[in-house]
């Protein structure tokens, strides 16, 4: 399994590479913070709402941390701040190409 992964957001190529143990640490940290401590709460809530906000923050909390030049790139230069047009083009990419390779990797990590 490659340790990094080129994906093309909003027209541009990025190559991210597999997270440290303080990147993948970080990305933790960020999820706890974005959603108020309430990540776990938001996850047992069951609601197509709440889906809907743990794919917010697991994809701010994920880009923030590998891959700080694209969030830098965007008009405002933050996750948070996108349209929602704007925020599905890029979860579509991160759901069917980055998602699958990182569990991938990560699975192969754990063998």
């Amino acid at each position: 399994m490659e340790q990094k992964i080129e994906l093309v957001l909003k027209g541009k190529k990025y190559e991210i590479e597999f997270p440290n143990v303080g990147q993948l640490r970080r990305i933790a940290s960020n999820k706890a913070l974005l959603s108020n401590g309430m990540y776990n709460s938001i996850y047992t809530m069951a609601s197509e709402d709440g889906d809907e906000a743990l794919d917010i923050i697991d994809v701010e909390s994920t880009l923030n941390v590998l891959a700080p030049k694209f969030v830098e790139d965007l008009k405002p230069q933050t996750i948070s701040g996108l349209g929602l047009k704007d925020f599905k083009e890029i979860s579509k990419v991160f759901k069917s190409e980055f998602m699958p390779w990182f569990n991938g990797v990560k699975a192969e990590l754990r063998k």
